[in-house]
């Protein structure tokens, strides 16, 4: 009997899914976005209650630029989200082809659902205790909690102060994944600093078109090769699932 149940176990494909050792999966994700606001992503961190009472930032990245906005927030409520998308994202930038979140409430209410579609916005969702599968954001949100966690040492909750200045730091770096600025990649303007105030050139509207455009495809290209190699990093220890056949 015992042999019997063993065989049944090593040919059952449920049996299979359910038990079987916690390898890693090649990598899967999202093909690179081939323009600003073709998606975005959005999700929440989690934070302790400032001195002004807030305790999450809801921050949202665009794909394409890395351009990433944070907005502090008292609760996670699906209403006061939405209302944060609304006037810190799509008043500022228009609404985006695609947006992609994980399934929690604040992100999947009646509301949330009547404004994407009236905006015609797709709404994706990530998979289930997988963060992985909302890999942009959440390595963005590593990012900025460590940022914080560097300028709060003597004041932690105080962090809400620091928002601002964890947000231009990273717009205005170089992203590694695009080889350039996400606040110029989205907006056409560098972001310009005392150093380089005395060294400004003016270029007309056709050179600064063809600029923008040449930097949006290096940024496709770079995004693309930073990918592919993260990938092949992540995949030389992931194992695909092979199904033993029943008899």
């Amino acid at each position: 009997m015992l042999h019997l149940a063993r065989t049944y176990v090593a040919s059952c494909e449920t049996c299979q899914r359910r038990k079987a050792p916690v390898v890693r999966a090649p990598m899967q994700g999202h093909p690179p976005s081939k323009a600003p606001l073709e998606m975005v992503s959005a999700d929440l961190m989690d934070l302790r209650r400032s001195a002004q009472g807030f305790r999450y930032v809801l921050s949202i990245i665009d794909h394409h630029t890395r351009y990433l906005q944070l907005v502090p927030l008292r609760d996670k409520s699906a209403s006061r989200v939405l209302k944060a998308f609304v006037d810190h994202f799509i008043t500022l930038f228009g609404p985006p082809a695609q947006l992609h979140t994980d399934n929690g409430l604040e992100f999947s209410s009646d509301e949330w659902r009547s404004l994407l579609k009236e905006l015609e916005v797709r709404h994706s969702f990530s998979v289930a205790y997988h963060p992985q599968s909302n890999g942009v954001v959440e390595r963005s949100n590593r990012v900025v909690k460590d940022a914080l966690a560097a300028l709060v040492q003597q004041s932690p909750s105080q962090w809400p102060i620091h928002l601002p200045a964890v947000r231009f730091a990273l717009n205005s770096a170089i992203h590694r994944s695009t080889s350039d600025q996400p606040l110029y990649l989205l907006t056409g303007r560098m972001a310009l600093f005392p150093r380089g105030l005395t060294n400004l050139q003016t270029i007309d509207e056709g050179q600064m078109v063809k600029c923008l455009a040449d930097a949006r495809r290096i940024a496709i290209k770079t995004t693309l090769e930073t990918r592919e190699a993260n990938k092949r990093y992540y995949d030389r220890k992931a194992k695909p699932l092979h199904l033993n056949e029943g008899s």
